[in-house]
């Protein structure tokens, strides 16, 4: 009878671990998707900066947009503007939103471009 109840408590452990895990590699997921997205954006903002540097900050920055290759996922990317009165600095964030359990989360990726 005792080792029925020691079995039982180990088998609860084992599904409570497995669950928790399932839980960890979803939102792990999630923030690895959110990261590919945010370099994505950044490396396309890289191309237009070095065609022109001083491209307006309309030709950067987008409205919160749907991800076409992440259905589930949105992005905004935002110019922070020169950062230094030479202006040969400029900085540019991409914030990737999505849902997970119910909650909105959120990723952030911020790079400084140098006008060489």
């Amino acid at each position: 009878m005792v080792a029925m109840v020691f079995l039982t408590i180990a088998i609860f452990a084992v599904i409570s671990v497995n669950t928790y895990t399932l839980r960890a590699s979803q939102g792990n997921r999630n923030r690895q998707t959110a990261n590919l997205l945010a370099s994505t954006e950044l490396s396309l903002v890289e191309s237009v900066l070095k065609v022109d540097f001083h491209a307006p900050a309309s030709s950067i920055e987008t409205p919160l947009l749907d991800s076409t290759q992440f259905p589930t996922f949105q992005f905004v990317v935002e110019d922070l503007g020169y950062e230094d009165p030479t202006q040969n600095l400029r900085g540019v964030q991409t914030r990737v939103f999505w849902y997970e359990d119910g909650v909105q989360r959120s990723y952030e990726l911020a790079t400084t471009f140098y006008n060489y």
